[in-house]
């Protein structure tokens, strides 16, 4: 910004949109962070502007781990769900095979059967 000819300057406010993680985070403003502007005092770049935290406090560090392992957890739970179906229908059919083997033996004769 141009120098103000009047003497008193007037604040400008900023609005920076980036993510942050949930929790308390302080805040600080550089500007000139190369040193590119030729400046008469070079160390008032920087600005501590307090710390930074939301109103609903341990509610949104919940909402952000939820967001962040819902959907692994989710895939995990799937897979496990469907091997334990897997499973079941390989018990299932290895019953029914063993039940059919039982019968198919059950009607074969041998010779301790044709004796008369």
């Amino acid at each position: 910004m141009p120098p103000d000819d009047s003497g008193s300057a007037e604040p400008v406010e900023i609005t920076l949109l980036y993510p942050v993680t949930a929790g308390n985070h302080n805040v600080v403003a550089i500007v000139d962070p190369g040193n590119l502007i030729i400046e008469a005092n070079e160390a008032n770049n920087r600005k501590d502007l307090g710390q930074l935290s939301s109103e609903n406090g341990w509610i949104d560090v919940a909402m952000e781990t939820a967001g962040t392992w819902s959907v692994p957890t989710m895939i995990l739970l799937l897979t496990i769900a469907l091997m334990a179906v897997a499973g079941m229908v390989m018990i299932g059919r290895r019953r029914e095979a063993l039940a059919r083997v039982d019968a198919q033996s059950s009607m074969i004769t041998t010779e301790e059967d044709i004796r008369f």
